[in-house]
C-alpha cells in the first residue's frame, strides 16, 4: 500500500517537473529573444539596463532548467548544492539590479556570504 501511494506521488512529482521543465524552456528562449532584439536594435546604449536585466534573467531561467535536468539525471534526487548556487545566483542578481540602497546591498551580500559558508561546510561534512 505505502510502495503505491509512493508511486502516485512520484509520478505527479514527474509530470510537475517535466512542466516546470518545459515553461522554463519556453520562458528562457523568449528572454533570449528579447535580450537580442535589445542588443541589435537601434538604442543600445539606452536599453543598457535592461539587457543587463535581461541577461541576469537568463541565467535565472537557466538554473532552473539545470535543477529539472539533475532532478531526472539523479534519478529524483536533488542535491542541497544546487539549491545554494540558484539562491547564491539570485541575491547576486538582486544586487547587481538593485544596489541604490547600500543597508539593502550590505543585508544581501551578508546573505551571499552566509549561502556560500552554507555551502563550503556542507562540502566538508559530505568528504568526512
Amino acid at each position: 500500500m505505502h510502495k503505491r501511494i509512493s508511486q502516485i506521488f512520484e509520478f505527479i512529482l514527474d509530470i510537475g517537473m517535466s512542466i516546470i521543465g518545459i515553461i522554463m524552456v519556453l520562458l528562457f528562449v523568449r528572454q533570449l529573444f528579447n535580450v537580442s532584439a535589445l542588443i541589435i536594435g537601434p538604442h543600445f546604449e539606452s536599453n543598457l539596463p535592461e539587457i543587463t536585466d535581461g541577461s541576469l534573467m537568463l541565467f535565472l531561467f537557466f538554473e532552473i532548467i539545470v535543477i529539472v535536468k539533475e532532478y531526472y539525471v539523479k534519478d529524483a534526487h536533488l542535491s542541497i548544492e544546487t539549491f545554494l548556487f540558484v539562491g547564491i545566483t539570485a541575491l547576486v542578481r538582486v544586487i547587481l539590479i538593485k544596489h541604490d540602497n547600500y543597508v539593502e546591498t550590505l543585508m544581501l551580500s551578508l546573505s551571499v556570504l552566509i549561502l556560500i559558508l552554507t555551502l563550503v561546510f556542507y562540502r566538508k561534512s559530505r568528504k568526512r
